[in-house]
């Protein structure tokens, strides 16, 4: 067999400074399994213009401001202080050449200093919107939230998207979304040809798996919890992932159960979430609730092994990977019909209108008191699990990578 020439890739990392949450997650699995691969010759990592340390190196991880000055959830889209040359950039269309060609030769030159030729070059944007480059570009497109369901993002995020939209859809060569649903969504609301798009599931890490309480217990006991005796949900706490309605459908719970099985809350609080936050005090003083905000990694795996359900009935998602890790870990799952979800969890969970709280209400009841149906979903859960793996993600990533540098027809 004729040797698979390497090629050398930019990978977009900007999500790998700060917390990590979906798409750091994303970028850090891609990393690590990608530098892996025979037909990988390089990988460099860049936030902004700088480039960033390996992430396992333990160097400190700094970076700038997302792609293509993507404001923050809290950030006015032209106010004081935002950096000096991003106000430039929306002034000025001589500044937004100079930085867009600033990127192009920063680019350029990481590619030439690795001894990577032309056409063996490939940038990858985890993130749908890449830097300006003039090579060979990858985008992920992880959903299309901000299309269907605008009202729940901020404005500013949304300007900035229908700014820059038409230019990553212009320079990128091949679209990577992560289930067939988004791709139906990427063909129908952009008009994109579907030959340009791969669908490349993501994996579930191996620390998500079963526990049993000798386990968990140690770690469970620092946050006055015991082992199957409360029920999960995990999420940045924004009006998306439906959290107002799982709220008030498990207040609806008989009392006797809800004190049994506490609703643990985990993740970082997000936007537009004054509502939420305020249920979820009312729950605390009650004893029903317990937000823990955002955990660390070696945390997480063990409130998800060591819960007796999960529940995640968000309005809309690309993919659905917190179920995923749920049913790696053998705790029954609670989602949401329609979207992404339905595609990855299947029947290996309680799949329920996300609008309709008597129905997650019921759901839940079901997934609390009945052993039966729990210990069903358990085994049916990981079996799914175990098909989706970072490994395969990467190695059908760089076959996606292969195609758009038109190096083979895509057998990696």
């Amino acid at each position: 067999m004729d040797r698979i020439p390497s090629l050398g890739l930019l990978l977009s990392a900007e999500s790998l400074c700060g917390r990590r949450t979906g798409v750091g997650n994303y970028t850090l699995h891609l990393w690590r399994n990608l530098s892996r691969l025979p037909g990988i010759g390089s990988i460099q990592l860049f936030a902004g213009l700088h480039r960033l340390p390996p992430p396992d190196s333990g160097a400190p991880v700094r970076g700038n401001a997302p792609a293509c000055g993507a404001p923050k959830a809290a950030t006015p889209d032209d106010g004081a202080g935002a950096p000096f040359w991003r106000v430039l950039a929306r002034q000025s269309r001589l500044a937004d050449a100079a930085y867009r060609a600033a990127y192009r030769a920063r680019f350029r030159l990481a590619f030439e200093r690795a001894g990577v030729p032309r056409d063996r070059a490939c940038y990858h944007e985890p993130n749908m919107i890449p830097r300006p480059f003039g090579g060979v570009t990858v985008s992920t497109f992880q959903d299309l939230a901000w299309h269907r369901h605008p009202e729940v993002h901020p404005v500013e995020r949304l300007r900035w998207i229908e700014r820059h939209l038409p230019r990553a859809l212009e320079q990128t060569r091949r679209i990577i979304t992560t289930s067939v649903f988004t791709r139906r969504e990427i063909v129908s609301v952009l008009g994109v040809d579907p030959g340009r798009i791969d669908v490349v599931p993501l994996g579930v890490d191996g620390r998500f798996h079963p526990r049993g309480p000798d386990e968990t217990a140690p770690v469970l006991a620092r946050r006055s919890l015991s082992p199957g005796g409360y029920l999960l949900s995990v999420g940045t706490v924004e009006p998306r992932k439906n959290l107002g309605r799982l709220l008030r459908a498990y207040a609806s719970l008989p009392a006797a159960l809800a004190e049994r099985f506490p609703l643990v809350v985990v993740g970082a609080s997000g936007w537009l979430n004054s509502p939420e936050l305020a249920s979820m005090e009312s729950l605390e003083r009650a004893g029903r609730l317990r937000y823990l905000g955002y955990v660390d990694e070696e945390e997480l795996p063990v409130l998800y092994a060591g819960a007796r359900a999960f529940a995640y009935p968000s309005l809309y998602e690309g993919f659905g990977l917190p179920p995923l890790e749920a049913m790696a870990s053998g705790t029954p799952v609670l989602c949401s019909a329609g979207t992404a979800m339905a595609e990855v969890v299947e029947d290996c969970g309680l799949q329920v209108d996300p609008l309709d709280e008597g129905a997650i209400a019921e759901a839940l009841r079901v997934l609390l008191e009945d052993d039966g149906t729990a210990e069903r979903l358990r085994a049916l859960g990981m079996a799914r699990a175990a098909g989706f793996t970072w490994e395969r993600c990467a190695r059908d990533t760089l076959v996606t990578y292969r195609k758009a540098l038109g190096l083979t027809d895509g057998n990696a």
